[in-house]
C-alpha cells in the first residue's frame, strides 16, 4: 500500500506538475524548437522507410530512458525529502 501512494505521488508530480513547470520554461522551449529543427532536417533527408523506422525507434527508446530518467530522479527527491522531514520531526 505504502509503495502504491508512492507511486501515485510519483505519477501526479511527474504527469501534473513537472509539465506545468516545463511548459513555462524558456530553456525548455529552446530544446523543444531545436528538436523541432532536427527532426524536419530528418524528414528532408528522404530515408527510406526502413532508415525512418530505425530512427523512430531509437528516438522512442531515447524518449522512454529519459522519462525512466526522470520518474526515478523525482521518485528519489521525493523520498529523500520525506526522510529529511523525518529527521527534523515535521512528519
Amino acid at each position: 500500500m505504502k509503495e502504491d501512494i508512492m507511486e501515485a505521488l510519483v505519477q501526479y508530480g511527474v504527469n501534473n506538475r513537472v509539465e506545468e513547470r516545463l511548459c513555462s520554461e524558456e530553456e525548455y522551449q529552446r530544446y523543444q524548437q531545436e528538436m523541432t529543427h532536427h527532426l524536419l532536417e530528418i524528414k528532408r533527408l528522404r530515408l527510406s522507410k526502413q532508415q525512418m523506422l530505425s530512427v523512430d525507434r531509437l528516438l522512442s527508446i531515447c524518449n522512454d530512458s529519459s522519462a525512466y530518467h526522470g520518474n526515478i530522479c523525482y521518485r528519489q527527491g521525493l523520498l529523500d525529502c520525506m526522510e529529511l522531514m523525518k529527521k527534523i520531526g515535521l512528519i
